[in-house]
C-alpha cells in the first residue's frame, strides 16, 4: 500500500527552496499510481517530478537507481534526468525518507497489449541499447539474477501453493473470485508436482545489465517515439532473453488473449539482435523460461488473499491472466522455441 505523504503543500515548497534553491515552487499535480508518492512541481517556467521513495526501498538502493538513470541519460538513452540538490547529491532527505527530483518529461503511457508497431520496434531497440550502454557501467556492482535459470525448487513451490490453496478455501462462499482462484492454484500445483526441467548450463546464456522491469508502462511516449524510460529501481544482471521475451509478451496486442504471433515475436527479436546477438540454444529455451518463471509465481493471488491492498481486483485479474499464459505456454513453448531458434547466431 502507498504510504502517507511526508509533505504538505507548504512543507514541499519549503523543502524545494531549501534543498534545491527553487525560487517559487508550486505543486500542480500529484500522481496516485504505484507505491511512491509523486508530485509535479513548476518553478520559474520549468517542471519537475518529485518522488518520495518508498520507505521499504533503502537509501543506497535509491541512490544507485539515480546514478544508473543519469549514466544512461549521458549515454544517449532517453531518461528523465535526476537533479542534484544543493549538496551535489542525487537524493535528499525529509522526515527520514529519501526524496528524488527529476526533470519533467511529458508523455503518454501505453498499457499492456496496447503497443503499436512503432513502439514495439523502439522497445526492442532501446532494450538492446540499454544493455549495451550498461556494459560500460563502472560504478557499484549490479546485482545478479541467475539461479532460477537452471534450478526449480519443486518442494518449496509445492508447499507455497498448498498454503495458498488452504487460504483460498477460507474465502467467503460469496466471493465471486473464489472458484477460479482455487481452480488456478490447483492447476499450477499439479503442473509443479509433475514439472520436468530442461537440462541447460548457465554458460548457454548471454548475460546483460538491464532495467529489471522493462515494459511499455515504463515508457513516456510522444506521438511516434519514446521520450523517456523511467523507474530504474530494479536494475540487475540477468540473462538477456528474460526481459526480451517478457517485454514482448506484455506489449504485443495479440498476447492479450495469450496467443503468440510468431512473426511479431521474430520481428521483436530481430530488432534486438541487430545490437545484441543471441545464441540459438538460448532463444529456443526462452519461451520455456518464461513459462517456468510464471508457473512458480503466486503474484496476484497472494495479494488478493492477504487483503488490505489497493486495486486488489486489478491484482487478481492480472494473476488470472498470468495463469492463462502458463496454460498457453505449457502447450506451446516447444513450438515457439523451435520457430525462433533460427534467429540465433
Amino acid at each position: 500500500m502507498k504510504e502517507p505523504s511526508i509533505f504538505t503543500i507548504d512543507t514541499l515548497e519549503t523543502f524545494l527552496k531549501e534543498k534545491y534553491s527553487m525560487k517559487n515552487p508550486r505543486q500542480i499535480a500529484s500522481v496516485i499510481v504505484g507505491s511512491n508518492n509523486v508530485f509535479i512541481v513548476e518553478d520559474e517556467g520549468a517542471k519537475y517530478i518529485i518522488k518520495e521513495i518508498d520507505s521499504n526501498f533503502g537509501q543506497e538502493q535509491a541512490l544507485f537507481a539515480s546514478k544508473i538513470n543519469n549514466f544512461l541519460y549521458e549515454s544517449n538513452i532517453p531518461t528523465a534526468k535526476v537533479i542534484s540538490n544543493n549538496d551535489s547529491d542525487l537524493i535528499a532527505f525529509h522526515n527520514e525518507r529519501s526524496v528524488q527530483v527529476q526533470e519533467y518529461v511529458n508523455g503518454d503511457i501505453y498499457l499492456d497489449h496496447e503497443c503499436p508497431k512503432w513502439l514495439m520496434k523502439e522497445s526492442a531497440e532501446y532494450l538492446a541499447k540499454i544493455n549495451s550502454a550498461l556494459d560500460n557501467w563502472e560504478g557499484e556492482k549490479i546485482p545478479e539474477d541467475r539461479r532460477f535459470l537452471v534450478e526449480f525448487e519443486k518442494e518449496k513451490y509445492i508447499e507455497k501453493f498448498e498454503a495458498l490453496i488452504s487460504d483460498a478455501e477460507k474465502l467467503d462462499e460469496g466471493d465471486k473470485y473464489k472458484p477460479k482462484i482455487l481452480k488456478d492454484l490447483k492447476y499450477k500445483l499439479s503442473l509443479i508436482e509433475n514439472f520436468k526441467n530442461i537440462n541447460a548450463s548457465l554458460d548457454v546464456f548471454t548475460y546483460k545489465n538491464t532495467h529489471g522491469d522493462y515494459n511499455s508502462r515504463q515508457f513516456l511516449c510522444g506521438k511516434d517515439h519514446i521520450q523517456a524510460i523511467i523507474d530504474w529501481d530494479r536494475v540487475s544482471n540477468m540473462a538477456a532473453i528474460i526481459e526480451l521475451f517478457r517485454s514482448y509478451y506484455q506489449e504485443d496486442p495479440e498476447t492479450k488473449n495469450n496467443r503468440v504471433n510468431i512473426e511479431n515475436l521474430k520481428e521483436y527479436i530481430k530488432t534486438y539482435t541487430q545490437f545484441v546477438p543471441l545464441g540459438k540454444e538460448e532463444l529456443e529455451i526462452m519461451p520455456f523460461l518464461h513459462f517456468k518463471k510464471l508457473l512458480r509465481s503466486s503474484f496476484g493471488y497472494k495479494q488478493y488473499l492477504a487483503g488490505g491492498v489497493r486495486y486488489v481486483e486489478d491484482y487478481i485479474r492480472y494473476g488470472f491472466w498470468r495463469t492463462d499464459t502458463v496454460k498457453y505456454l505449457a502447450e506451446n513453448y516447444e513450438k515457439i522455441g523451435a520457430s525462433i531458434k533460427e534467429l540465433g547466431k
